[in-house]
């Protein structure tokens, strides 16, 4: 909720006119935090006057990019790739729930979109441009559940199928497909997996979906599963002795965890 003070304050900029009210910094930042919408260069003048705050850090969108896939980003652009590119359009995500809470349990968490296009185009001579169009996409909890379950799935995918040049790359490969792995089959953090299970396959959440979310889940779930039982086979494949004991953590984490699934999704004993 937005405190007493920090409403008046508004209500007051809203009666006074552009400019005629000034919101303190801190006001007016929380105040736009707590709003959880885009606003306006209108409304922001309305509001805060002639206050300028960092509120939201956006990425650049590629002419090519899916908007409405459900995954989060999982690549990132190198120097060299920015400086050969003009971006007029950025995005940011903002999690929100239903109840007006910006975080929420799985079951509750839905998440925003937020596409902006410029006026012009970065790289530019000028370090602020103005935003001439927004559009915003919302992802329900289970999307949002299916996205980070894809997220997991398609980068442990690259880093298999990402090609060496020569024998000297074997060991930063390693390092990476060994840092995924523990994050998504060692036994400490398999929270994340199985809490997408309890909110949404556990009893009475599951009757809530609908057929194609529900399939769409248990598929997402599997497929995750499969490339990470073909990571561990990789990973025995690139090991010297000294990593046969994280290797066994890795084995005996992806087995934990497959049993643990099966009381959801029983046919997950005989898909792996």
């Amino acid at each position: 909720m937005v405190s007493n003070e920090i409403t008046s304050e508004a209500s007051a900029a809203v009666v006074e006119g552009y400019g005629a009210s000034k919101l303190t910094v801190d006001s007016a930042v929380k105040y736009l935090q707590l709003a959880n919408k885009f606003f306006s260069q209108a409304e922001l003048y309305h509001f805060c006057a002639s206050i300028l705050e960092l509120i939201a850090a956006v990425d650049a969108v590629m002419e090519d990019e899916d908007l409405g896939s459900r995954r989060e980003r999982i690549f990132s652009l190198s120097t060299g790739s920015v400086r050969a590119r003009v971006f007029d359009r950025f995005l940011f995500n903002t999690p929100f729930t239903k109840n007006g809470k910006t975080q929420g349990g799985l079951e509750d968490q839905w998440k925003r979109r937020s596409v902006l296009q410029t006026e012009g185009s970065f790289r530019a001579l000028v370090s602020r441009l103005l935003v001439i169009k927004s559009e915003s996409l919302e992802f329900s909890p289970v999307e949002n559940a299916i996205g980070m379950i894809e997220t997991r799935t398609a980068a442990l995918r690259n880093e298999l199928e990402e090609p060496r040049s020569s024998e000297g790359n074997q060991l930063p490969r390693l390092q990476s497909l060994q840092r995924i792995l523990q994050g998504s089959v060692a036994v400490q953090v398999n929270s994340g997996v199985l809490s997408v299970c309890t909110a949404f396959l556990s009893g009475e959440p599951a009757t809530r979906l609908r057929s194609q979310e529900l399939q769409q889940l248990i598929a997402a779930l599997l497929e995750f599963m499969a490339v990470c039982k073909r990571a561990i086979r990789v990973h025995f494949r690139l090991i010297g002795e000294e990593d046969q004991e994280f290797h066994t953590q890795l084995v005996n984490g992806f087995q934990s965890l497959t049993a643990e699934l099966s009381n959801y999704i029983p046919a997950i004993l005989s898909e792996l």
